[in-house]
């Protein structure tokens, strides 16, 4: 952990809690998951030594919990890749660190999307799941994998479907599905992988493309103004 990374101190744009708390999935034990997205000043991007991929995201923890942020740059690139992690950042029905930015950002959440990237993330990282999940030999580990495998693909099938992204997830129904991969049943974890492909097979809502120009016209105008 960079204890010293810049994206500490630099000007807030958006915090929010992410995570099981978000999902509707905690218990009184569960840890608190924060992203905020920062902007650095822009003369750090004028040199020769520019900041790129990892310098552009920190982890750590707060008095909160564990925190992730990432520059705004670097947020705005993974929203456009189809990560759900960032995607369901822009659609939290509150924040725990709101700004003036909060909410223009926010307004990107349907700019972002496209078909092709929403379809390779979601189904990867719903299978990366699950073949996580059977390969664990860890019940509890194996558990709470797969549950959130289910979280992700339903959420993927309902954004595939109608072009919004619901946050809270199905809580019965992934505890019920982490439970049956927890005790073994591989049949219904491969079954769910090969539903989601079913769905991602189907018309979509979504566009073929994404709203490049809005993104980018965005992120060029908080860094003419704020940067």
């Amino acid at each position: 952990m960079n204890t010293e990374s810049p994206l500490l101190t630099a000007r807030r744009l958006l915090t929010g809690v992410v995570g099981s708390r978000a999902y509707g999935l905690d218990h009184p034990e569960s840890d608190v998951d924060l992203i905020r997205v920062a902007i650095l000043p822009s003369s750090r991007f004028l040199g020769l030594n520019p900041p790129t991929g990892s310098a552009l995201t920190f982890h750590g923890k707060t008095s909160i919990g564990d925190i992730t942020v990432h520059e705004v740059g670097k947020f705005l690139g993974l929203c456009l890749s189809g990560n759900p992690t960032v995607i369901e950042t822009l659609n939290l029905d509150a924040y725990t660190d709101e700004t003036d930015e909060t909410y223009r950002i926010r307004d990107l959440r349907g700019a972002v999307l496209s078909a092709p990237a929403i379809k390779t993330s979601f189904y990867g990282y719903a299978n990366a799941q699950i073949q996580k999940a059977m390969a664990s030999e860890n019940p509890a580990r194996r558990e709470k994998t797969a549950r959130h495998a289910y979280r992700l693909a339903h959420q993927g099938a309902r954004l595939w479907r109608t072009g919004q992204v619901v946050v809270r997830a199905d809580r019965d129904g992934c505890f019920a599905f982490g439970e049956a991969v927890a005790a073994g049943d591989h049949q219904r974890a491969r079954k769910l992988v090969d539903w989601l492909g079913d769905e991602f097979h189907k018309p979509t809502i979504l566009p073929d493309t994404p709203d490049r120009a809005a993104v980018e016209s965005y992120l060029l105008d908080v860094r003419r103004r704020l940067g």
